[in-house]
């Protein structure tokens, strides 16, 4: 993992822990957050998994929360559509 991506799952982490969710429920809330997200496709390996990603569809991040995950997973590279 590179220091970016520790600095992500940490703020995952540490948002799921101050409104008792899972890093996981917190990155789907934050991906369903972004309008221009039309259609998220989960992958779920396990019944577990699959509610677990529908806990998150009813919640919402705080702005402070989006605002942060947001500042964290910034990158200066275009984005480049195919």
């Amino acid at each position: 993992m590179t220091e970016r991506v520790d600095q992500i799952v940490q703020t995952l982490i540490d948002i799921g822990t101050r409104h008792d969710r899972t890093p996981a429920q917190v990155a789907v809330a934050w991906i369903l957050d972004h309008e221009e997200v039309t259609a998220p496709i989960l992958g779920a390996d396990r019944t577990e998994h699959v509610d677990e990603i529908f806990d998150a569809a009813d919640w919402r991040l705080t702005p402070q929360s989006r605002a942060k995950l947001d500042e964290v997973s910034k990158t200066d590279r275009p984005i480049k559509y195919a």
